[in-house]
């Protein structure tokens, strides 16, 4: 049994605390202590441990705040690549790296191939988790937003559409995840010029920030934001 700074324990911790800094937004501290942590558990567990890839998967979260794209992608296929092995292609962890995979495409401008891998793991959720599930909605806002990116807003008003909608049937009008939807598909309206249905949904998201959040939260001026925006 390992002790001390090799033990299991203490290496899962220490990958817990880098990714701690990340969320805290001192990300450099959190590259160093990722960058140690990663390396140890090579050479003391191996390169296929499962406490590995999670680390590796939360790194790659700290590469895309860092702009590192390409080494968030190294990342993220890695994981992918070793979960659709050990847990299987219609797996929902699986399934989730597929997301990931595709986020980063969207970033990186992409879209081909971000629509490829929405496109697959938004059918898997589907299929085993049910449209209804709220990663499968997370996949059907990102696919919206991609189409939105691709100035496709046919394909794009009916995904954001499903999207808020099962969010509002499955966690109610007044979660976090629906404003957040509701946003979405307010501002995708904005790019068409419909702005008689944008405006109606940008100031729901403001009332409900306001009674969720507080006037002076975030989420509420940016929700202010947009509507002024949308005014100009």
């Amino acid at each position: 049994k390992l002790e001390g700074e090799n033990s299991q324990e203490t290496l899962i911790t220490s990958a817990a605390y880098a990714d701690l800094l990340r969320k805290l937004g001192k990300l450099q501290e959190s590259k160093v202590r990722f960058d140690s942590t990663i390396k140890k558990m090579i050479e003391v567990f191996g390169p296929e441990s499962e406490d590995l890839y999670l680390a590796k998967g939360n790194q790659a979260l700290l590469f895309e705040d860092l702009g590192e794209y390409e080494a968030a992608l190294f990342n993220y296929q890695q994981v992918y690549e070793f979960e659709n092995a050990t847990l299987g292609e219609n797996h929902p962890n699986t399934l989730i790296d597929l997301n990931n995979l595709a986020g980063i495409y969207r970033k990186m401008g992409d879209y081909n191939q971000a629509e490829g891998y929405y496109l697959q793991a938004l059918k898997g959720m589907e299929t085993s988790l049910g449209p209804e599930h709220p990663e499968t909605i997370s996949i059907t806002n990102n696919l919206g937003l991609l189409y939105d990116d691709m100035y496709l807003l046919e394909k794009a008003e009916p995904l954001l559409r499903k999207a808020l909608k099962n969010s509002r049937t499955v966690l109610g009008n007044e979660h976090p995840k629906s404003i957040a939807l509701m946003n979405n598909l307010a501002g995708l309206y904005e790019s068409q010029g419909v702005f008689q249905k944008s405006e109606p949904l940008y100031k729901e998201t403001i009332a409900l920030n306001k009674k969720m959040f507080g006037k002076e939260h975030s989420n509420t001026i940016a929700s202010v934001n947009n509507l002024g925006y949308l005014y100009m």
